[in-house]
């Protein structure tokens, strides 16, 4: 069962991408450490994409939960937004991932936001 304090926090980072507009990976690290400073990544291994990397154990429980994935979604997002937030990975950047995945892992650069009936929801 999720403490109080861990459900806290995890609200905290939902409202704040909901007040953004979206954030990527690195801006929520920066701006919620917990999400970061360990050696875990996300990734979607049929397609052979890495999301994120750096993970902590308490960021990688936030960004699989099910409560979380049904109150935000991600989707692809210009490295750019990763260089501004001054974390960029060093690696291939997937653009159209082929049929059956890439052969050498690719970054897909991407950006969660609430989603949209979500936002309706709390906008009431």
């Amino acid at each position: 069962m999720m403490g109080e304090q861990i459900k806290k926090e995890w609200q905290e980072v939902i409202d704040y991408v909901g007040k953004v507009g979206g954030a990527t990976f690195a801006e929520l690290e920066n701006r919620f450490g917990w999400l970061g400073g360990g050696d875990l990544i996300f990734e979607l291994p049929g397609p052979n994409l890495l999301l994120w990397t750096g993970l902590s154990a308490e960021g990688a429980a936030f960004y699989t939960d099910r409560g979380v994935r049904d109150r935000l979604e991600p989707s692809s997002c210009s490295w750019l937004l990763y260089a501004d937030d001054g974390k960029v990975l060093r690696m291939p950047i997937a653009k159209r991932p082929p049929k059956g995945g890439y052969k050498v892992q690719r970054w897909a650069p991407t950006m969660l936001s609430v989603k949209a009936e979500q936002a309706v929801t709390h906008a009431k």
